[in-house]
């Protein structure tokens, strides 16, 4: 049972791995949140048996799970860099275009106030 939810979550991890070479974030979010699930699974099995072992195959895909993780890790930082960055130029160019294109006050037309 516990090898089926490890091989499943290996599986989604080699897809995760694919979809963050090809840009396709939604679907990498989506995997992850799969992937989270499976994971939880697997801890309320462990949980629930008191001396547990992992068999050597689950260890095997638990460690080339490991591996692929650290492959992600340092694109994944890059991209979150690379979105603080835009993020914050963003804002520059906001600050800037308020500071030398203020807002302009409307010099015609009229004002009705409705208070009696």
């Amino acid at each position: 049972m516990i090898d089926k939810l490890i091989r499943q979550i290996y599986e989604i991890t080699v897809k995760m791995k694919d979809a963050l070479q090809e840009e396709k974030y939604e679907i990498f979010e989506k995997l992850l949140n799969d992937r989270n699930v499976l994971m939880i699974q697997v801890d309320s099995i462990k949980e629930e048996q008191q001396h547990f072992e992992y068999s050597t195959f689950a260890k095997r895909l638990l460690k080339d799970m490991i591996d692929l993780d650290h492959l992600m890790a340092p694109i994944l930082n890059d991209n979150i860099l690379k979105a603080q960055n835009n993020l914050n130029q963003i804002k520059k160019i906001h600050l800037v275009t308020q500071k030398y294109q203020p807002y302009f006050k409307q010099t015609n037309g009229a004002f009705v106030d409705s208070k009696k």
